[in-house]
């Protein structure tokens, strides 16, 4: 795969080292659920088990569906492979479908009645409904081996630029309670803590506390 062009463009300066970050095609889904999937192993696991594949194919059909021609995604390239992904929810220009039908579609094609009770799971665990004038990271992650050369800040880099560009009052999203290191990043992005919360079945599920929301304003220059 390589760089190419999307609508509702929005970029920002590469890396020292060459890595860019665009708006996702029809024909970027496939790589960006790769990412996503290595990105977050626990998560995936607690679904898929060790099914790495199955695990892929499944993101990459509920991108197809959620995320119209990739609209919505940004994908991070360091000249050979997508190496980040990004997903930003902020209606009306990005508004994702997950219905019922699709969760069941899912659960029938790919997780089978073993896997039923985990999926339940899943669907219960908390979600957030992004407010009026905010951009939300739905979901933002960098292949392991690749962290540290600035791909994850250079898409949130595009989150900002893409608010702007239309209007958006700020960003807002999740970080895992207990990941320190992500949260350091977001602090030095400008990002403020608004609040943390806990929940029990992430603890029972995903021996996570719970989740930070941080927020970032949207100013006409970059703070």
């Amino acid at each position: 795969m390589a760089p190419g062009t999307a609508s509702d463009a929005a970029t920002a300066s590469p890396t020292p080292d060459g890595i860019v970050a665009r708006p996702a095609g029809p024909s970027d889904l496939g790589d960006a659920a790769r990412v996503l999937v290595a990105a977050f192993p626990r998560e995936f696991h607690l679904l898929f088990s060790s099914r790495q594949r199955t695990a892929e194919e499944v993101i990459h059909h509920l991108l197809c569906c959620d995320y119209a021609e990739g609209r919505g995604i940004w994908v991070a390239w360091d000249g050979e492979r997508t190496i980040g992904a990004m997903l930003l929810e902020s209606p009306p220009q990005f508004r994702q479908r997950h219905t019922w039908r699709l969760a069941l579609h899912v659960a029938w094609r790919h997780v089978g009645l073993r896997g039923l009770p985990r999926l339940a799971l899943v669907l219960l665990l908390p979600r957030y409904a992004p407010q009026p004038g905010e951009v939300y990271v739905r979901a933002i992650g960098v292949t392991p081996p690749y962290r540290g050369r600035g791909a994850g800040t250079l898409l949130l880099r595009c989150a900002e630029d893409w608010g702007r560009q239309h209007h958006k009052k700020w960003l807002g999203l999740h970080v895992n309670s207990g990941n320190a290191r992500a949260h350091a990043l977001y602090r030095r992005m400008g990002y403020a803590d608004r609040g943390c919360r806990l929940s029990l079945l992430m603890w029972l599920t995903l021996r996570q506390r719970g989740s930070r929301y941080m927020t970032k304003p949207l100013r006409n220059t970059r703070g």
